[in-house]
């Protein structure tokens, strides 16, 4: 554990009274990296992949390139499990690992909620994984505003949580202005960090929702509606093998691959069969990035922060892993990286786009687009492999690979809008508060448009 490991708190009152619920919790993820919580009067001081303020920038770095300053986000990815961590002048929590992290609100504060199985579960069965003891002391924290952000340490921060550009959205919880006894406890593969009023006072019941995002424009392509509230639930719950992996990806019939944690910046690369039988792909861990299915359905590609693209045979059963193949070379972070159309690979790095196309036993980069700046974009590959979702800012957009091209589709504001699979086939759709139905996106008519 990080500077501020916890320690027992045996005075700390155990019983937790919840408020009273509202319809959602507020709740927040990472795209694969630590969440920070911020008082909301520091927020502005986290400046997440963007160097220090006054730092010494060596010429043509940015994030993930050797030889830079030290990024907020390099000492949340540093600080380990739970930890403080100093911002101006203050402190915030930094909570590592890709979890949904949740907030429920109490009559003295409140409760942050993360695990695996936290993401979709309604509020009450949430409130029932609460732990009843085991709990340990942290310090303590005043907030003066009275209200807790809760984001992707990649991204900066600011006053308005509209104007964070976080992908999954800024967590706003509310245990209101004054200072609080805080502590963490552990249950099964649960984390839970409690803010308590110093001196027991009743709170007003807090009330917590996430930051609006405003409405979003038409699209201008023929759309119709699709249920997805009749999408079984098991197509929207991730498997047992993905909980707890960074990054996790998995395919209809059950395989799984991740990245597992080892230290600060190193992940193995883990493999799980249907039936749940585990293999370390990697023999030695590395600065691995958000692994991918590649197309062929039997291996896998990954990029690195050191600016490459590896491809992992999935061994076959009663076989050990081979050597990665390298693909591609840069001296840019490969931040997200999958195939699409026509043989060719897109992937992401410090604000770009970037098309490769075959040539030999390689890869070479044919096309790219600034789309980003100064941001980590995360990449969703839909519509048989010819779309991109490009998103990690206020703003995200819609890319059609045409060929040895990037073509902008479209550009969008926040995240309302997602992609689910379902049959085989990927919906683009714009989500509805109550999350009931959404308008789809017909990507056969975009790209016949686009190519005739």
């Amino acid at each position: 554990m990080a500077r501020g490991a916890p320690g027992y708190n045996a005075g700390m009152a155990e019983k937790i009274e919840v408020a009273e619920l509202p319809d959602a919790l507020a709740s927040t993820t990472s795209g694969g990296g630590p969440v920070i919580v911020l008082p909301a009067e520091l927020a502005s001081a986290w400046r997440g992949t963007q160097p220090p303020k006054g730092a010494k920038v060596p010429k043509g770095w940015s994030w993930g390139k050797r030889g830079g300053p030290v990024c907020d986000y390099d000492r949340s990815c540093d600080a380990g499990r739970v930890a403080w961590l100093d911002v101006g002048g203050g402190r915030g929590l930094s909570l590592d690992a890709e979890l949904v992290t949740t907030w429920v609100p109490t009559l003295d504060g409140g409760v942050i909620v993360r695990g695996p199985g936290v993401d979709g579960s309604e509020p009450e069965a949430v409130v029932k994984r609460l732990p009843k003891s085991g709990w340990k002391s942290l310090g303590k924290l005043t907030l003066k505003d009275g209200r807790l952000f809760m984001f992707d340490s990649a991204a900066a921060g600011a006053k308005k949580p509209d104007d964070i550009a976080a992908d999954d959205g800024v967590a706003i919880a509310e245990p209101g202005a004054g200072e609080f006894e805080v502590s963490w406890a552990s249950q099964k593969r649960d984390d839970f960090v409690r803010f308590a009023r110093v001196g027991g006072a009743v709170a007003r019941k807090p009330t917590a929702k996430k930051a609006p995002t405003g409405k979003l424009p038409a699209l201008p392509w023929k759309l119709r509606r699709f249920p997805f509230h009749e999408l079984a639930a098991k197509q929207r719950e991730r498997p047992k093998a993905a909980r707890g992996l960074s990054h996790g990806k998995w395919r209809e019939d059950g395989t799984v691959i991740g990245l597992e944690k080892i230290g600060p910046r190193r992940w193995h690369i883990v493999h799980f069969t249907p039936s749940g039988a585990k293999t370390q792909l990697t023999a030695e861990p590395s600065d691995y990035q958000a692994p991918a299915f590649a197309s062929d359905g039997r291996s896998l590609l990954v990029g690195t922060s050191s600016g490459k693209v590896l491809s992992f045979e999935l061994p076959a059963k009663g076989t050990k892993p081979a050597a990665p193949r390298e693909l591609y070379a840069n001296d840019e972070v490969v931040w997200f990286v999958a195939p699409v159309a026509d043989g060719r690979i897109a992937l992401t790095s410090n604000g770009q786009l970037h098309l490769l196309a075959p040539k030999g036993a390689r890869f070479e980069r044919v096309a790219s687009a600034e789309v980003l700046p100064n941001d980590l974009p995360m990449l969703d590959v839909v519509g048989g492999g010819r779309f991109g979702i490009v998103h990690g800012g206020k703003k995200n957009y819609l890319y059609a690979f045409i060929g040895d091209t990037l073509k902008r589709v479209e550009e969008y504001v926040q995240t309302k809008r997602g992609m689910q699979h379902h049959n085989g086939v990927s919906y683009f759709y714009d989500k509805d508060d109550d999350q009931t139905l959404e308008e789809v996106l017909n990507f056969d008519e975009v790209y016949a448009s686009l190519t005739t």
